[in-house]
């Protein structure tokens, strides 16, 4: 893969990401084990990189959308409000693509906080 600088698409999508949404959100370029939520983080996708022509490649990344949820909220309501925010703001990149919305999933954070995550593709 003569010239791919992978690390720096990553970087290109996250930097692209930080200008349009609001300050609450912590973008990362990559996957993490701390995070500071709300957190939007870009990492490999289906297909991360796959061969586009004969000298080309193509590079696909996924942003997983990750919300805490407080104690008494339906944690699909909490996401469908933060989607119906974000997805606006994020179309307005130019440079990214955005798939839809694949998998949406509850989990816990380290410090045991519930959370839910949304995976939206992203491909360039």
């Amino acid at each position: 893969m003569d010239g791919l600088d992978i690390k720096a698409v990553r970087e290109a999508a996250a930097t692209a990401i930080r200008t349009v949404v609001p300050s609450k959100w912590t973008v990362y370029a990559a996957p993490t084990p701390s995070l500071a939520l709300p957190a939007l983080v870009v990492r490999p996708g289906t297909d991360y990189i796959q061969r586009a022509t004969a000298r080309t490649w193509d590079v696909n990344l996924a942003l997983d959308v990750i919300q805490p949820v407080a104690a008494g909220q339906v944690a699909l309501d909490v996401l469908d409000d933060v989607l119906a925010d974000l997805i606006p703001e994020l179309l307005d990149i130019t440079t990214l693509r955005f798939g839809n919305v694949q998998s949406v999933g509850s989990m816990q954070t380290e410090g045991g906080a519930p959370v839910i995550v949304a995976t939206i593709p992203i491909s360039l």
